[in-house]
């Protein structure tokens, strides 16, 4: 009786390597399929929060007593890392050119504020997300930045967390 040789597996060894070859093939499907899926409610839910941060600037720079707007800007430059800057027909813009994900969400900004809004990943060589705010017949950016300072935490007596840009 011939012995097996060592040097091919046997059909055991080679049936369990396709069968752990095919978990991981679908594993992997699945987890890509998932990503798909959950993209777009993903890129929706940034859309919405950068418009409400954009909508609420924009009102309170509307509505607010002019003598006390600049402490206003100062406090959401300080607590929420959000800065307003005019906007300039000379300012260098880079286009957001960033995954999947962040293309998505920026069709959205667009399209629930309006064509005339202009979303940017970096304006005058500032990194940060960039999006275009009308005032009467005057224009700005709002900057919000990717990672505003980080508010004090519970045990230092403060308020808890505040709202964090997720659009990385």
């Amino acid at each position: 009786m011939p012995r097996p040789s060592l040097r091919s597996p046997s059909l055991f060894w080679r049936t369990l390597l396709l069968v752990l070859l095919l978990i991981v093939a679908s594993l992997g499907a699945w987890i890509q399929s998932f990503r798909v899926f959950e993209r777009a409610p993903r890129a929706q839910n940034i859309a919405q929060q950068v418009v409400s941060v954009v909508n609420v600037t924009r009102a309170a720079l509307l509505y607010s007593d002019p003598f006390v707007r600049r402490d206003l800007l100062a406090e959401l430059a300080a607590n929420e890392g959000i800065r307003i800057y005019p906007l300039e027909p000379t300012d260098a813009v880079v286009p957001v050119t960033e995954g999947p994900l962040i293309q998505m969400a920026t069709q959205g900004i667009v399209q629930r504020l309006g064509p005339d809004t202009r979303v940017a990943s970096e304006v005058n060589g500032i990194r940060g997300l960039w999006v275009s705010l009308a005032l009467d017949d005057d224009r700005y950016w709002v900057f919000i930045d990717r990672d505003p300072p980080r508010a004090p935490s519970a045990r230092s007596g403060s308020a808890g967390p505040r709202w964090r840009c997720c659009c990385r």
